[in-house]
């Protein structure tokens, strides 16, 4: 307790958006003040700081993305919508988990109760379980918080409601709009429904080692209805999606969120916690899914994912291709169509640090991971859905030379 008493969780902080198109504004019905401004600046568990795993940020208004994300959650989110299913409100409901619930990291850790049972987790595997799942959720609330005051994004209900403001003729306004669920108090980008679910999901699959555990949960909000999933990333995309039906989060937010949460869970499950039986000098071992960099001191592997986020929703691991001791690429759909290259160079003699050199060409969401080997420390780097993969130039990566 001692170590968390100035963590700034208590300190004060001022947050006043900008007036006008984008910028958020405090919504109805309560018209509250921005909540919780300083939790971007709170001390993190396991990360450097609440920007570690910053999102790319939302489209501007005039992009095509904006429009269709617009035309989502004006249709499905609306308090009375005919678009809406009855299962799909049920979502909406299912995972609110607003005050006076279990919350979305209190619903995550029920879930890991669950699946630990069935299991058959020993006392002590349920002690690393547990403690790694908090410290996650414990940053993705950073991370979350950290996106939503540095991009200041509006709401759909004030995206909505105020359409004629933004400059673009594909949005309509609608001036009785309101959202199926209350819209909380802060800005809207990202999620942090799907930051949450996101980094649950991931780290619960790390753990386990497998996405593919099939099990039936139930909700504070929703006394009575248990839902049944086939896979913890189901779950995920099914939590990031109630955010839209219930009418308080554009697509790209839930997108964005999920993808910075899988990166942080990666981040968390790699490098904090480690079982003894893998801590200590190891050596890569290369396979179809896994490049061996600097002669077999680093690790390289890849995740990926493309929408929609339903049964059609492909998923999978990165294929390594070898070019030289020091560098090597992955191909996800087409092994003639090269998606990422990665490189680990030595600066060990000038910068006393091992580098990581990435890039893509591709707009799909994936992972990288890269690990060395000899320290048991992984980098983490991700890309989110529908956006151009960035070049990734991380001179600080490795303080681990020799």
């Amino acid at each position: 307790m001692a170590l968390r008493q100035n963590d700034g969780s208590t300190s004060p902080a001022n947050y006043k958006a900008p007036l006008g198109a984008n910028w958020w504004v405090p919504t109805p019905p309560a018209f509250a003040p921005p909540l919780l401004p300083q939790w971007p600046y709170v001390t993190p568990w396991t990360m450097t700081s609440g920007s570690q795993f910053r999102s790319p940020g939302p489209p501007i208004l005039t992009d095509p993305r904006y429009v269709l994300a617009f035309n989502e959650v004006k249709d499905l989110g609306r308090f009375d919508s005919t678009m809406r299913t009855p299962d799909q409100s049920q979502i909406a409901k299912f995972w609110d988990d607003g005050a006076g619930t279990q919350t979305p990291p209190g619903h995550w850790n029920e879930i890991a109760q669950l699946l630990a049972a069935q299991q058959g987790n020993s006392l002590l595997e349920n002690a690393r379980l547990f403690a790694l799942l908090n410290l996650t959720v414990a940053d993705a609330a950073i991370v979350s918080w950290d996106n939503k005051y540095f991009y200041g994004h509006w709401r759909p209900y004030t995206g909505i409601v105020m359409a004629d403001v933004d400059g673009n003729p594909a949005t309509q306004r609608d001036t009785g709009w309101g959202s199926f669920i209350t819209t909380p108090p802060f800005p809207s980008y990202t999620s942090g429904h799907s930051t949450f679910s996101g980094s649950s999901g991931r780290l619960l699959a790390r753990f386990f080692d497998t996405d593919d555990l099939a099990f039936t949960a139930g909700s504070d909000g929703t006394p009575g209805v248990m839902r049944s999933f086939e896979s913890l990333s189901q779950a995920a995309e099914e939590a990031g999606q109630s955010r839209i039906y219930g009418g308080i989060h554009w697509q790209y937010e839930n997108r964005d969120g999920l993808a910075s949460g899988r990166a942080l869970a990666d981040f968390v499950f790699f490098n904090f916690l480690r079982p003894l039986a893998q801590t200590g000098p190891q050596t890569c071992a290369p396979s179809g899914s896994r490049l061996c960099l600097g002669g077999g001191r680093f690790a390289a592997e890849v995740d990926w994912r493309t929408q929609p986020a339903n049964d059609d929703a492909a998923t999978g691991i990165g294929f390594a291709t070898p070019i030289t001791r020091d560098s090597g690429g992955f191909w996800f759909f087409d092994e003639d169509n090269t998606e990422i290259i990665v490189k680990v160079l030595d600066a060990c003699d000038t910068e006393n640090r091992f580098w990581v050199f990435a890039g893509g060409a591709t707009n799909v969401e994936y992972v990288l991971r890269v690990t060395d080997t000899r320290s048991g420390e992984t980098r983490t780097y991700y890309n989110p859905l529908d956006h151009m993969a960035g070049a990734v130039l991380d001179s600080e990566a490795f303080a681990t030379c020799p």
